[in-house]
Parts: C-alpha cells; sequence; structure tokens
C-alpha cells in the first residue's frame, strides 16, 4: 500500500496523463485506480474486480480489463506473466521507476 501522499501524487499523475491523450479518468477508472493503490503491490484484474465487489464499489469486469489496459498503454502500469497461474500481473510504474510497497521484491 501507499502513502496516503504517494497515493494523491500517483492519482494527480494518472489524470494529467489520462488528460494529455484525452482520456477522461472516469469515476469509474478512479475507483479502479484508488484500489489498486491501496492494495499490496502486484495483482492481477481478476483481485481488482473482487475487491471492488466485496466492498459493494462494484463494476464491471469489462471495465477492469480495459482501464488497466488504458492504464498500461500510458505508462502507468506495467505488465508481467505469471506462467503458474496463466495470469498477466500489473505493478504501478511511475516515470521509469517502479512504485512497489514495503517488502515487495
Amino acid at each position: 500500500m501507499l502513502s496516503e501522499t504517494s497515493a494523491r501524487y500517483f492519482v494527480a499523475l494518472a489524470e494529467s496523463t489520462l488528460a494529455s491523450q484525452d482520456i477522461t479518468l472516469t469515476a469509474k477508472k478512479k475507483r479502479i485506480l484508488e484500489e489498486i493503490l491501496n492494495g499490496h503491490g502486484s495483482f492481477d484484474a481478476e483481485s481488482v474486480y473482487l475487491r471492488l465487489c466485496n466492498q459493494g464499489r462494484c463494476v464491471s469486469r469489462s471495465t477492469v480489463y480495459n482501464t488497466l489496459a488504458v492504464l498500461v498503454r500510458v505508462g502507468l502500469l506495467m505488465i508481467s506473466h505469471d506462467p503458474q497461474r496463466k495470469l498477466q500481473i500489473y505493478h504501478l510504474q511511475c516515470k521509469s521507476i517502479t512504485l512497489l510497497a514495503p517488502g515487495q521484491p
């Protein structure tokens, strides 16, 4: 989990990065981004979807997958692959510096 200051910075960075490419940070995209920032390091799309639904803040799976794809495309997330679970794993990325939670490799 990022500090509150780092999370606010990342949301502001996401908003300006998306705006520079004529993409709006909608309420649903912001909800997904906030859930990512409240997580603990790397994550997959399904875990983000399930955490949101379990909190009563559910969005559609396609919205989660599409939002993650947009965040990858604009350089705010990067993808790695987990061959054992056959999943794409996402990581926060900020201007070539990967932001990891404390204790994450």
